[in-house]
């Protein structure tokens, strides 16, 4: 192969890249008396779905952003074949539930648990279909120990440390007034 070949190569394997792996910034601003989601400066208004199969079908009935509940549907290649299809993705992080035996009052299982999600954080935060984090899942049902919430604070705040180009979330099942004042 001629070197001049290898030096194209080259060139259109990085230029490819930068371009397919820009991060996208999001933030949630404060215009007039509402709040918008903007990415990479543009306000990002959320038509979304839940799940990680059937993209092709997402797009078909309009939406332009998915959401998972845990790191396991990100699989091999999600996020690459969402941006492909020009899907955002709410990635969810599945915290511990008390319903289904996390102890909160294990702090051994409470660090593992965050040090998993800080890996993960590392390693997609810079993938540009990325939107947001979802940090837990209904974790407000049948659940007594409040420490849950100082959990998903304390992940919320590394994130917002380790990658400050996406907010983060919490999925509720309902909104207790208790919870709100925690």
């Amino acid at each position: 192969m001629k070197i001049s070949n290898i030096i194209f190569l080259l060139l259109s394997i990085l230029l490819t890249s930068s371009i397919n792996g820009q991060v996208s910034k999001v933030t949630v601003e404060k215009v007039g008396d509402k709040w918008t989601m903007f990415r990479n400066g543009e306000p990002y208004f959320v038509k979304g779905v839940g799940g990680s199969t059937e993209l092709d079908k997402a797009v078909e009935i309009g939406a332009n952003s998915i959401r998972t509940w845990g790191l396991d549907q990100l699989g091999e290649g999600l996020l690459d074949e969402a941006h492909e299809m020009g899907l955002s993705v709410m990635v969810g992080l599945w915290v511990g539930q008390e319903r289904q035996g996390f102890d909160y009052n294990d702090t051994v299982a409470v660090r593992q648990q965050f040090e998993r999600f800080e890996r993960a954080v590392k390693k997609y935060k810079d993938h540009p279909a990325v939107l947001l984090w979802g940090v837990g899942n209904e974790n407000d049902l049948f659940y007594s120990n409040i420490k849950v919430w100082d959990a998903i604070q304390d992940i919320a705040a590394m994130i917002h440390e380790v990658d400050p180009n996406h907010p983060t979330s919490t999925v509720t099942a309902g909104l207790d007034s208790a919870e709100v004042k925690l």
